[in-house]
């Protein structure tokens, strides 16, 4: 980083990037030892010299300048020095929220309960807030990358630079599309005004996300695509995808992103109170010191480093390296040895736990061959010995085997054929046609002889019109197997029982033996099932 100051603020650290501007962490000093940290935004020096580019930032910097609740984040300076025109905003150490699920995404870190309906409950205050202000202000982007979650609990809705006042639209706004794409609501994605219910939408979309573990919408590179993905809001229902989502916030859910404003809820209250009915009922404690506890988790030590990459994302300075002490070693290994010595009695004492359960509900209790070991009570004492009578000594019959040899001329038969497991087997439940590796199409099942390795992909084609690509990466004779799904249309993807999202998906995992792949087109009874088997 080239320059160290803008104005009276001293750049200390880039914190993100976006196509528009930059974010730095800073800090503002004064005399007699007053300081204290902030963070700049900055739009980009050439884009600074469009007069539209300009007007629109110094727009969210007079808008959330006005804004004043504890869940929007404040903006304490507006400014502009030579061709950098910049905002200061107030500095909150944590994340924006795609980067945490991403991250506990990567960690496999299931989202609580009360930070999945905490998050949502302080976005709908601030949107109660600012849609019944004198002058109402629509954000026009909710998203989780406009979601700041800080260590301490704290909620924030951030970048307010689509953000519109209530009043008739200027020409250039008029049936002009902002917003991301896999979080827009469909009258938006027509070029229709933003309306306080399409912020609705965008807070359902993040309770979707939490809950389902993907986008309402998934992400699709071609721009028109996308934008007609969106126009039709074909979003299958949060139970589809988690059949173990609790039914009432599915309602939620679902009704936030319906595609008819007149379907949704009145207002940012009633669907406040509509999740906060849900938290009661699940007996929920969604409080700033849970959010905090969860948000630290997932960070943890240089978690703000990794989260320090994603555009417009607000987060952490990393800590100073602390000077190593001579004894520090020694003590960590002496505290390792007493814990591992700890952990050994407890398991030795205490009782075994509960057995787990199968997807059936049944308990699964594992067979493990019993060993005898020597009891405690009995190593300090002696049987006296007995004595030992004398057996007379039989003598053996001693019987000759004589091996019969084959007639001449008669062959001896063949050794039984050992049949081979196949390397590969794919059958479905309906009629449907197979090609792998661009081979011609034949009608499945299919059987692949010897251990299959390497990367295939195995396209399926099922005579009602649902296609799916399976891409299948083998590392090894005794690695895991590695999957990529697609399919036209685009369906809710489960494998063995487990919801795993809407395709496009990449970077599954599973190990070798059978595994059942199901598709299933949402809002249409259609259902392929994949039965697989990998040597």
């Amino acid at each position: 980083m080239e320059e160290t100051e803008l104005g009276q603020y001293r750049l200390l650290q880039r914190l993100g990037a976006g196509g528009m501007g930059e974010v730095f962490l800073a800090r503002l000093e004064r005399e007699e030892g007053f300081s204290k940290l902030l963070v700049l935004k900055r739009i980009l020096p050439d884009l600074s010299d469009s007069s539209r580019f300009r007007e629109m930032f110094a727009t969210e910097a007079r808008i959330a300048a006005a804004l004043n609740h504890p869940h929007i984040i404040q903006v304490t300076d507006y400014g502009r020095i030579q061709r950098n025109c910049f905002l200061a905003m107030e500095y909150i150490p944590g994340t924006d929220l795609a980067a945490l699920l991403s991250l506990a995404q990567h960690q496999q870190r299931p989202v609580p309960p009360e930070f999945l309906v905490g998050v949502p409950l302080a976005c709908l205050r601030a949107l109660g807030y600012a849609h019944t202000r004198k002058q109402p202000v629509i954000h026009g982007d909710i998203s989780p990358q406009n979601v700041l979650v800080g260590r301490e609990g704290e909620v924030k809705l951030i970048d307010f630079g689509l953000a519109r006042l209530s009043g008739p639209p200027s020409p250039e706004q008029h049936r002009e599309v902002r917003g991301k794409l896999s979080y827009l609501p469909p009258e938006v994605a027509f070029g229709q005004r933003p309306d306080p219910k399409s912020d609705l939408f965008g807070v359902g979309a993040i309770l979707y996300e939490m809950a389902a573990g993907v986008p309402p919408l998934p992400p699709l590179s071609d721009f028109d695509h996308a934008l007609e993905q969106a126009r039709r809001c074909m979003i299958p229902p949060v139970s589809e995808v988690n059949p173990g989502t609790h039914p009432a916030l599915a309602h939620v859910i679902d009704r936030a992103l319906a595609p008819a404003l007149e379907d949704r809820f009145e207002d940012a209250t009633q669907m406040e109170e509509a999740l906060g009915r849900v938290s009661a009922t699940l007996g929920l404690d969604p409080s700033p010191r849970v959010l905090g506890t969860y948000v630290s988790t997932v960070l943890g030590a240089g978690g703000a480093e990794a989260a320090a990459d994603v555009p417009r994302t607000l987060v952490a300075a990393a800590a100073a390296p602390r000077k190593k002490s001579g004894l520090l070693w020694p003590l960590l290994l002496f505290l390792a040895v007493a814990v591992a010595g700890g952990v050994w009695y407890l398991r030795q004492n205490d009782p075994p736990a509960d057995p787990p359960r199968s997807p059936s509900g049944l308990s699964v209790v594992p067979v493990i061959p019993e060993i005898p070991h020597p009891r405690p009570e009995d190593a300090g004492t002696v049987e006296p010995k007995k004595p030992v009578r004398k057996l007379k000594k039989k003598k053996r019959k001693v019987v000759k085997v004589v091996e019969e040899k084959p007639d001449a001329g008669v062959e001896s038969p063949p050794p039984p054929a050992v049949e081979k497991a196949p390397g590969f087997r794919l059958s479905t439940n309906r009629e449907a046609f197979y090609s792998l590796d661009g081979s011609p199409e034949k009608p499945t099942p299919l059987v692949l002889e010897g251990t299959l390795r390497g990367v295939h992909l195995l396209k399926i084609r099922e005579v009602r019109g649902l296609s799916a690509t399976v891409r299948i990466e083998v590392k090894g004779e005794k690695g895991n197997v590695k999957l990529a799904v697609q399919s036209s249309p685009y369906a809710i993807l489960r494998i063995d029982g487990r919801p795993k999202g809407l395709t496009p998906i990449a970077g599954l995992s599973v190990g070798r033996g059978a595994h059942v792949m199901t598709l299933a087109v949402p809002k249409a009874k259609h259902l392929l099932v994949l039965s697989m088997e990998i040597r």
